[in-house]
């Protein structure tokens, strides 16, 4: 008896333990606080005010950061369209000015660029991966303006027809939480950073904003616009040959540098060393073309770059002091 009661408080004690470890694994892959602390700094807030950063701004739309280069994903509407606008980083608050370089209004999509990226961390939209329902998901969003707000659920269908009456036809994600205003374009992810989605819109029986359930825009379908930019991924290094440019040309940019176009990329500065500086590029060039093709702003010029390889020579067209110039760049420099 003394035996038998020994083996059962062997194996009773042997069971806590397994559980225990079981469960102390769990909380290090899944715990809310280590998720937060971990991705808050790969969300950003919008605001449509482009007045001075130092002033106070109206949020009104999210987004997050795929690319440590200084691009993040949002909702098409979220954004306005050929104007710079202000996002303010999650984590350190910091604000930036902002630009649309690509959009595609048919699925709700828009890659954003800003100037002088400092972000640490991105979220991996190559790896992400359509989630089976019932998996649980992190989202860091601006709801009713209010940055940096942490929610957590689980998906409720990982692919549901109709929501959408303008598109009924696609799918969605359909989340157990509401897509409040504010909230559109944050990314919907899980414990190791990797997307499941994008929020989008909620539904409600009565339109109201009160109550509904929450749609995200699917991983794969974000995944392929994401592609479809030959910059994604790459380095400034690789793509511009240490060209650092000034993303958006602003009116007072134009006055102060007398100006006498609005199109094309000003030159910020030059990597010292690079192709572009022993070519002679200078501070405040303003890149009007690259080989045969124009360059109207700052999209136009990374696309080009991006698809000729380092090993080619240019030609870059310039105007410096309102005067055109044509600087040939060749790996031999």
């Amino acid at each position: 008896m003394k035996h038998s009661e020994s083996a059962w408080s062997l194996s009773f004690f042997i069971l806590i333990f397994f559980n225990f470890l079981s469960c102390d694994s769990n909380k290090d892959l899944s715990d809310p606080k280590k998720i937060f602390d971990t991705y808050v700094e790969t969300s950003f807030s919008v605001s449509l005010d482009s007045g001075p950063l130092e002033e106070s701004k109206t949020w009104t739309g999210s987004g997050f950061v795929f690319d440590k280069q200084g691009l993040g994903l949002t909702c098409s509407h979220v954004v306005p369209d050929d104007k710079k606008f202000v996002i303010r980083m999650g984590g350190t608050g910091k604000k930036f000015y902002a630009q649309v370089i690509k959009r595609d209004t048919d699925n709700d999509l828009a890659i954003v660029k800003w100037e002088n990226p400092e972000s640490e961390i991105s979220l991996d939209i190559s790896d992400s991966y359509e989630p089976e329902t019932g998996a649980s998901f992190y989202m860091i969003s601006t709801p009713f303006g209010m940055e940096e707000s942490f929610d957590s659920g689980i998906i409720a269908n990982r692919s549901r027809l109709g929501a959408d009456i303008f598109a009924p036809n696609k799918a969605f994600v359909q989340l157990n939480r509401m897509v409040l205003s504010g909230s559109s374009g944050a990314a919907v992810f899980d414990g190791q950073g990797k997307v499941l989605g994008m929020a989008r819109f909620q539904l409600s029986s009565d339109g109201s904003k009160r109550d509904g359930i929450g749609f995200a825009i699917q991983a794969p379908v974000l995944r392929e616009f994401v592609k479809s930019i030959p910059i994604a991924g790459k380095t400034k290094e690789e793509i511009q040959r240490g060209i650092v440019e000034i993303p958006i040309l602003t009116a007072h940019l134009i006055d102060k540098l007398r100006l006498k176009q609005k199109k094309g990329v000003l030159v910020s500065y030059t990597e010292p060393g690079s192709l572009t500086e022993k070519a002679g590029i200078k501070r405040y060039d303003l890149i009007v073309g690259v080989d045969e093709n124009v360059v109207d702003n700052a999209e136009d010029f990374y696309v080009q770059m991006a698809k000729l390889p380092s090993s080619k020579a240019i030609n870059l067209i310039i105007i410096r002091e309102n005067r055109e110039l044509k600087i040939k760049i060749t790996p031999s420099l």
